[in-house]
């Protein structure tokens, strides 16, 4: 007996035997049972190769760098687009200004215009009235003829 269990074992006719081939049969049994684990490992081999800490480590290595990566990007990416706002803002600022510069010149422009049409408004009325006075002295001018081209034709 041991640890107050007897051991038993089949005998070849199916019998249970005490003490005959006891060792025989644990040692027998024994060894069964290490082959059977020893194939349980390596069975199960795979299976821990996939959740060893190394392994475990170094996915998590793996992902931090990928995670550092990609804090890189996005901070770069920060970066270009912080430029590209400071751009658009520096380009807004430059075609307001010269927006407004374009709205005075044509403020200056249509003033300039504005006199210019006036001036050309009176010099017109000026030509006009000129060409009336020229108009009515050519008139004169040939009524006084006119009797004289009268007598010279008569002559």
């Amino acid at each position: 007996m041991t640890g107050g269990v007897a051991i038993r074992t089949l005998g070849k006719a199916g019998n249970f035997s005490g003490d005959h081939g006891r060792m025989q049969d644990v040692t027998d049994l024994e060894r069964r049972i290490i082959a059977a684990l020893e194939r349980i490992a390596r069975a199960a081999a795979p299976a821990r190769a996939d959740l060893a800490p190394q392994d475990g480590a170094t996915e998590a290595a793996r992902l931090g760098e990928a995670l550092a990566q990609e804090r890189l990007a996005s901070a770069e990416t920060q970066r270009r687009l912080d430029e590209l706002a400071a751009r658009q803002s520096e380009t807004a600022q430059a075609h307001a200004a010269e927006i407004a510069a374009l709205k005075a010149l044509h403020a200056t422009q249509s003033r300039d215009l504005v006199a210019l049409v006036e001036r050309l408004k009176a010099d017109l009325a000026a030509l006009r009235a000129e060409r009336g006075a020229e108009a009515a002295e050519v008139s004169r001018i040939l009524a006084a003829l006119g009797p004289l081209v009268q007598e010279a034709q008569n002559a």
